[in-house]
C-alpha cells in the first residue's frame, strides 16, 4: 500500500487533481489531501467524499509560507506518506523544503502551469522565479506535466532531466460535459439576440495571455464574408477595460458581446457553432476539450495541450500565435464549410475520449508513485 499525500490550495470538485485521485485504486493507495482553502461543491458532489481533505482555512500564498510549512511537515509526521505531490508554485516551494527536513522518499511536482513566468515576468523578477523554481526541480523525484509542450520547457530551458519529467495528460470526467438543461443553449441564443446568427466563442481570462486583441482583430475580415457572424467573449479579468475600448475602435460592438464570468459556460459552449482560443501561452486549455466534447469545430495557437490533440489540423485548426488574419482565415474556412467543422469536432471528441479519460490518468500516476518509489 502506497501511501500519497496531495498538497494544494485548493482541489475543486471534478477539477484536474480531483477527477484524477477520485480513481486511485483504494485497495493500492491509500490516499489524503491537505489543502488551504475549501472549495464549494459541484452539484452533489464536494470534495472529500472520495477521499480524506484536511482543510487548513487559509490561502497558500507568501505572507502565509510559514505557517504552510508547520502544517505540512506536521501532516506529513502523522501520516508519513510515501509521496507528497505538490500542485502549484507556491505549495511546490514550501513541499521542497518539507521533504527535506522529513525525509519523504518520494516528491512529485505537479506543474500546472506552462511558460507564464517568461511570459509575465522580466529581469530580476524572472530570474528570482526561475532559481526559486529550479530549486523545486532539482528536489523533486519526478515532475508530472499535462503535456509534452512543457516537457520541452523544462527540458529545453530549465536543464531538467527527460528521465525525471513525466507527461500525463488531465483526466476528463464526460459525464460533466452538459448543458443545465436541453433548452439552455436556444434561451441564450435568444436572450442574446444571436437566432441565426453565426456564433463564435472565446471563453477564457480576460488577461494578456489569453491574446483576445488579435481574435478581436480578426473580425473585421469576417464580418465583412458573413454580416451574421457574432462573437460572445465569456469570462472577466484584467484587460477588459482595453478589450471593450479595442472593441469600439475596430467597430464592432454590433458584433461582439462580453458577457462576463458566467457559471452557465457550458451552455455557452452548446449554444455556439465554433470555438476560438487565441492564447499565447497554456499549460492545458480546458475549453478546448469542453468545446470537442460538445463536438464544436475549435480554432487555437499551437499552445497547451492544442498540438497534441488538434494534430496535422485533422481535428481543428491550429493558427499561429498573434496572427490575426490566420484566425480570420480559419473562421472563414470553417463557417463557409460547416460539414468539414462537423468532421473536424467529431474526429477531435473521438480523440479526447479514447486518450485522456479520468481512469486512464489515475493509472498512470499510480504507475508514476510506483515506479519512482522503486529508485529511491
Amino acid at each position: 500500500m502506497i501511501r500519497a499525500l496531495h498538497f494544494s490550495n485548493a482541489i475543486y470538485p471534478y477539477d484536474v487533481v480531483d477527477t484524477a485521485i477520485t480513481r486511485f485504486d483504494k485497495a493500492k493507495i491509500d490516499l489524503r489531501a491537505l489543502t488551504g482553502l475549501s472549495a464549494p461543491p459541484a452539484g452533489d458532489y464536494k470534495v472529500g467524499e472520495k477521499y480524506e481533505v484536511e482543510c487548513l482555512g487559509y490561502k497558500f500564498e507568501r505572507r502565509n509560507y510559514s505557517k504552510m510549512f508547520l502544517a505540512l511537515t506536521s501532516k506529513i509526521r502523522s501520516f508519513r506518506p510515501h509521496v507528497l505531490h505538490a500542485h502549484g508554485y507556491d505549495e511546490n516551494l514550501i513541499a521542497s523544503l518539507a521533504v527535506k527536513v522529513t525525509r519523504v522518499p518520494c516528491y512529485v511536482i505537479g506543474r500546472h502551469y506552462s511558460d507564464h513566468i517568461y511570459f509575465l515576468t522580466r529581469g530580476l523578477k524572472r530570474k528570482a522565479y526561475l532559481a526559486a523554481e529550479g530549486f523545486c526541480n532539482k528536489r523533486a523525484t519526478r515532475i508530472a506535466v499535462p503535456t509534452e509542450g512543457v516537457a520541452r520547457i523544462l527540458t529545453e530551458l530549465q536543464g531538467v532531466p527527460r528521465e525525471k519529467v513525466a507527461v500525463i495528460p488531465f483526466g476528463l470526467d464526460f459525464n460533466k460535459y452538459h448543458p443545465s438543461s436541453p433548452d439552455a443553449p436556444s434561451r441564450l441564443r435568444s436572450e442574446y439576440g444571436l437566432e441565426g446568427k453565426y456564433l463564435a466563442l472565446a471563453c477564457s481570462r480576460l488577461n494578456p495571455e489569453k491574446g483576445l486583441e488579435y481574435l478581436l482583430r480578426a473580425v473585421p475580415r469576417v464580418r465583412r464574408v458573413n454580416e451574421d457572424f457574432r462573437l460572445v467573449m465569456v469570462g472577466g479579468g484584467a484587460r477588459e477595460r482595453e478589450l471593450r475600448k479595442l472593441c469600439q475602435e475596430l467597430g464592432l460592438e454590433d458584433v461582439t458581446q462580453f458577457v462576463g464570468w458566467r457559471n452557465d459556460a457550458m451552455d455557452w459552449i452548446a449554444a455556439a457553432d465554433l470555438v476560438a482560443q487565441a492564447a499565447l501561452c497554456e499549460s492545458w486549455c480546458q475549453v478546448l476539450f469542453e468545446a470537442l466534447a460538445f463536438t464544436k469545430p475549435v480554432i487555437m495557437t499551437p499552445v497547451g495541450a492544442a498540438p497534441e490533440v488538434i494534430g496535422n489540423n485533422e481535428r481543428g485548426r491550429l493558427v499561429p500565435p498573434r496572427d490575426s488574419d490566420a484566425i480570420a482565415d480559419a473562421i472563414i474556412e470553417l463557417m463557409n464549410d460547416p460539414e468539414l467543422g462537423r468532421s473536424l469536432a467529431e474526429a477531435g471528441r473521438a480523440y479526447i475520449y479514447q486518450t485522456m479519460s479520468a481512469d486512464r490518468a489515475a493509472r498512470n500516476y499510480e504507475e508514476l508513485y510506483r515506479a519512482a518509489l522503486k529508485q529511491v
